[in-house]
């Protein structure tokens, strides 16, 4: 009994030490300790055996009593009433508020317009650059989580970090709570949203590179899955709390309400985006082992295919920061790392799905600019005139003389026309033979460079399933 009276009058004299360091308005709640949190804590210290400290350095320097007394608060008292006892107790224990949230407005902005940026250009490319001149299935799902892409960055810099994300809750004014739950229920949504967008895209684009039959089942396989995921995780976010709006008003008081188990919802959410990326990321790598090309190639298209990896490896480290997710009691601080790594993964998986379109672009850009080069050198260089090119020229000779003749016969007698006619035939018989012996004998000085050889096994190199080829097919 007496330990416990002890207890009653150290908690008193650590609340007036409290209070007099916390020189806010005695009408406003977070500079109050509800009823809630003093039997909590009251009945905290009766219960220790031996006590070495005095005041406020029970409350600030015993990491292990805080811990408890933070954990009885969160089941006895409302969200809100935890909160003021938190940002109660960590001002009167003099501790700077931390904060990063510039950190996570650089992050963001960044990441986003790069993202957004590459996302456009491969969709102009594809609809004015390629050969298709269209967009296909995948572009247009693509360009779908550009649009909401882009409310989403703005949404982070105008609606969460001004509301207190990436700092400490107790720097956060109570009535911005509210706020910054709603912006981020909104985020909850969209980051659903998003992800499974990226991955049908991505799934969507295989579809265009593959021909097997069996692999293509596969992709429609994943693309359903992707989608029944999606919807069924949209629907658990919209939904996580009964009426929808406690979500973010029980920052603001309200305490007539429920929500399911948010920790176990993020998590499963996460741990099937990881299996799903690692999935996804298999069915083109298991394809290059049957295609017939070198080991160079392989390695290149495999290194294209990989770089969608990066998106998982963010997807991993998000999965780490979601352990306290729904359960903080600093949420303006602790889902700083859940939002950060958000963020990163929609906008660097929009940036890996468009990464073999640039590909093309700048492989093309770079061939055209070669072939011109040698065009040019083939072109102008008499003393080096190809098979093909003494071919080509004598047929356009041949050509242009007929047209000359049905010019000229046009403005004659019918019998002088018909004997230039014959002559016309005569002449363009010799050349015809002029050019095939002519052909002959630069194939026999030169047995290397017989084009007509070359094109047969260039038409053989094509029937083998050159992924590099098929991809700058199917994206241009």
């Amino acid at each position: 009994m007496r330990l416990f009276t002890a207890a009653l009058l150290l908690w008193a004299f650590a609340c007036a030490q409290i209070a007099v360091a916390t020189p806010d308005s005695p009408d406003d709640p977070s500079t109050k300790i509800p009823n809630c949190a003093l039997k909590c804590v009251a009945e905290l210290l009766s219960s220790t055996t031996s006590m070495t400290c005095v005041g406020l350095d029970c409350v600030c320097n015993d990491p292990a009593l805080e811990a408890k007394s933070e954990a009885c608060v969160l089941s006895a008292c409302t969200l809100l009433e935890s909160l003021n006892v938190k940002r109660f107790t960590e001002k009167a224990c003099g501790r700077v508020p931390r904060d990063k949230s510039t950190a996570y407005d650089y992050i963001n902005i960044v990441s986003g317009t790069v993202g957004a940026l590459i996302v456009l250009i491969r969709v102009v490319y594809k609809r004015f650059f390629s050969y298709a001149a269209k967009l296909d299935s995948g572009d247009w799902v693509i360009l779908s989580s550009l649009i909401l892409g882009i409310p989403s960055t703005i949404i982070n810099s105008v609606g969460l970090t001004p509301n207190g994300l990436g700092k400490d809750v107790w720097a956060v004014p109570p009535g911005q709570l509210p706020k910054f739950a709603l912006f981020f229920y909104l985020q909850e949504i969209i980051y659903f949203v998003l992800t499974t967008t990226i991955k049908v895209s991505l799934a969507l684009f295989y579809l265009t590179i593959f021909p097997s039959s069996s692999v293509r089942r596969v992709l429609w396989m994943t693309i359903a899955a992707n989608l029944v995921l999606g919807v069924a995780f949209l629907f658990t976010g919209i939904f996580q709390c009964t009426p929808v709006n406690f979500y973010w008003d029980q920052y603001g008081g309200q305490t007539q309400g429920h929500c399911v188990n948010i920790n176990m919802v993020a998590w499963v959410n996460g741990a099937l985006n990881v299996a799903m990326d690692v999935w996804m990321l298999s069915i083109p790598v298991t394809q290059l082992r049957k295609l017939k090309i070198n080991r160079r190639k392989k390695i290149a298209v495999a290194i294209m295919f990989l770089t969608g990896a990066v998106a998982t490896v963010v997807s991993i480290l998000r999965l780490q920061s979601l352990v306290s997710f729904a359960n903080s009691k600093n949420p303006t601080w602790d889902q700083w790392t859940t939002a950060f790594w958000s963020t990163l993964e929609v906008n660097i998986g929009s940036i890996c799905t468009s990464l073999p379109t640039l590909r093309v672009m700048f492989s093309r850009a770079i061939a055209v600019g070669m072939g011109r080069s040698r065009y040019t050198m083939t072109t102008d260089s008499p003393s080096m005139p190809s098979v093909a090119t003494k071919g080509i020229r004598d047929s356009v000779s041949v050509v242009t003389m007929q047209a000359h003749a049905s010019h000229r016969q046009s403005n004659l007698r019918p019998e002088q026309a018909t004997e230039l006619s014959r002559i016309d035939e005569t002449r363009s018989q010799r050349m015809s033979q002029s050019s095939r012996s002519r052909i002959s004998e630069e194939i026999k000085r030169h047995p290397g460079h017989d084009d007509s050889s070359s094109d047969g096994e260039d038409c053989e190199r094509r029937t083998s399933e050159d992924v590099s080829s098929k991809i700058g097919l199917a994206i241009s």
